[in-house]
């Protein structure tokens, strides 16, 4: 026969997972799960936006910033575990704290975004650089067999 201590501790185990299920659901991981959501349809808007551009590295380079700035985060306060989309933070911050707050978030900002634009022009140019190299290769085959086709 089971004594009463020992279902005691089960049944605060039990409820303590649930409350710790509870926790996450109300955390800010739902959240940034809608954040994110919205950020994905505000970027497939953006992507479809910038289809016409002809210019490969203008346009990857303006995803690359939108992307950046969607999702960089930032921290809400000193003290405070959690993070907010930093654009999100420096758009409130300058509307009521006066264009001064933007020196908090704004650096990380424009930081994420130069990182961005970076990133996106050093793909462009490997991409380039790969194109070109299957070129010259294409080429190299083609004047090959041309070569053995004359031989024999």
């Amino acid at each position: 026969m089971l004594r009463s201590s020992y279902v005691l501790p089960l049944a605060t185990a039990a409820s303590g997972k649930n409350r710790k299920r509870n926790r996450m659901l109300d955390s800010s991981f739902v959240a940034w799960c809608y954040y994110l959501l919205g950020a994905a349809g505000l970027f497939v808007f953006w992507w479809r936006l910038t289809r016409d551009i002809t210019m490969a590295k203008l346009q990857r380079s303006l995803r690359a910033a939108a992307a950046a700035l969607l999702v960089c985060p930032f921290s809400i306060g000193d003290g405070y575990a959690d993070m907010a989309p930093a654009i999100l933070m420096v758009a409130m911050e300058t509307v009521f704290e006066g264009t001064d707050s933007f020196f908090r978030g704004g650096p990380t900002l424009l930081g994420s975004v130069a990182l961005a634009i970076v990133a996106a022009l050093l793909w462009d140019e490997y991409l380039v650089r790969r194109n070109r190299q299957d070129m010259v290769q294409a080429q190299l085959d083609r004047d090959r067999d041309e070569l053995l086709a004359q031989s024999e």
